[in-house]
């Protein structure tokens, strides 16, 4: 294992500094708490005191409204405070990126939320063409976020070029270990608990219907966003991101793969499926981790990983989380 790791390491021991820019106990737990634990404590206290959303649809809008508020505003206090104490580094390192993270994605939602307000009226065939739109709408973002975190973050853009040129053939092994094992995390996490979480629902749900051009534009949209562009949104947002504010290899471990998580779920408060998310999420940072901060390990793991549970999905829609 240790052969194994400096294998990884010597790629990208010239620009490696993902985990010690600043420091741990001064910034990166300040961070952590108004990026993850504040959002992550009320969104559960939100969704257990009004049992999940679901028996109170008078309430939902109002709950859902100060969820997203929460989510909102509670980051940007914990980028800003950083960025006071770290001016320096802020935008030279890309810690700004966060930034248009936090805000974009919440605008985002309202926007997409205002355009399906009347999802349930609609057809099949309308309701797969809204929702093609709404993923399209998020992978166009992410991949504009991807271009500029590339053009701005030096030591993302250069590892990962040289890694990918040198190193490919160590790549395309740890691919394929990584993906198994993340497969084998998600084999355990259906024996313990089988439901679908909302956030894997929502994207898929239109896969249930009969062929139609509607049904194929769903699934090119979902194979751009979930396999080409998102992966690799989520690796810099959730990997190298996270672990350069915590600064600290072990609690960036932690963090990132809650963070990871608490992503997909926060939203709509689907706690009971977290595990499906982080189970993943641990196989994908632990990789990171062991190439010392390098997302061109991670991202191919994350992007198969994904090609797999789509096709799952499309061959038997609903079997996947």
């Amino acid at each position: 294992m240790n052969k194994f790791k400096l294998a990884i390491k010597k790629s990208n021991e010239k620009y490696n500094n993902t985990f010690n820019l600043t420091d741990f106990r001064r910034d990166g737990l300040l961070f952590i708490l108004f990026v993850l634990v504040i959002p992550m404590i009320s969104c559960f206290l939100l969704f257990a005191v009004f049992n999940n959303f679901k028996a109170f649809s008078t309430d939902q809008k109002n709950i859902s409204s100060i969820n997203i508020m929460i989510q909102l505003f509670s980051p940007l206090i914990g980028i800003y405070i950083f960025y006071i104490r770290q001016k320096e580094i802020f935008y030279k390192e890309g810690f700004f990126m966060f930034l248009f993270y936090s805000i974009m994605p919440i605008v985002l939602s309202i926007c997409l939320m205002m355009f399906a307000a009347e999802k349930s009226n609609d057809s099949i065939t309308t309701s797969n063409y809204k929702n093609s739109a709404q993923i399209l709408g998020q992978a166009i973002y992410e991949f504009i976020f991807i271009l500029v975190a590339f053009k701005q973050i030096k030591s993302i853009r250069e590892i990962f070029i040289e890694t990918f040129k040198k190193s490919w053939k160590l790549i395309l092994i740890t691919t394929f270990f990584g993906v198994l094992l993340t497969l084998f995390s998600t084999f355990i996490v259906n024996l313990i608990h089988s439901s679908q979480s909302v956030n894997q629902e929502s994207l898929t749900r239109g896969l249930k219907s009969a062929a139609s051009p509607s049904k194929t534009l769903l699934i090119i949209s979902l194979f751009l966003f979930t396999v080409l562009v998102a992966p690799l949104f989520e690796e810099i947002i959730c990997r190298h991101l996270i672990n350069m504010f915590v600064s600290n290899q072990t609690w960036g471990f932690i963090f990132s793969a809650l963070f990871f998580a608490a992503i997909h779920i926060m939203q709509s408060g689907d706690f009971e499926n977290i595990l499906s998310y982080l189970a993943p999420a641990i196989v994908l940072t632990a990789f990171f981790s062991l190439s010392g901060g390098n997302i061109a390990y991670s991202w191919p793991i994350h992007s198969i990983y994904n090609m797999v549970v789509l096709i799952i999905e499309i061959t038997n829609p609903g079997g996947t989380k």
